[in-house]
């Protein structure tokens, strides 16, 4: 368990690719690493033709805050096209996806609580 406040920078982050994902990045901002027990936190950047195919997260709640770009996003049996300022909670053990949608990067914030 974390004991103090931590501050995270994003140059000191290691960008990676999510498995289940084309064309996207993602950094880490707050994880286990941290200390963090309850959440994690991460930006996600997708490139035009990126997905993040169909997966479900059992244990984790997941919310997703839409930074730039447009998405359209599948969370179980409902369809959400994402803009930014748009917020897409997703609980724990639904089946989701998402697809870029235009030219721009899709770019968001995206918590889980509990870290996956």
């Amino acid at each position: 368990m974390a004991k103090e406040a931590v501050l995270s920078r994003r140059e000191d982050r290691r960008r990676f690719s999510p498995p289940g994902h084309s064309l996207t990045d993602s950094w880490p901002l707050v994880t286990t690493g941290e200390g963090a027990r309850n959440v994690a936190v991460h930006v996600s950047e997708m490139q035009p033709g990126g997905a993040a195919y169909k997966h479900v997260h059992q244990q984790s709640e997941q919310v997703y805050f839409a930074l730039s770009g447009k998405a359209r996003m599948v969370a179980g049996s409902k369809t959400f096209d994402v803009e930014p300022g748009d917020t897409v909670y997703i609980p724990a053990g639904v089946e989701h996806e998402a697809q870029v949608v235009g030219s721009a990067p899709f770019k968001s914030l995206v918590i889980l609580a509990p870290p996956a």
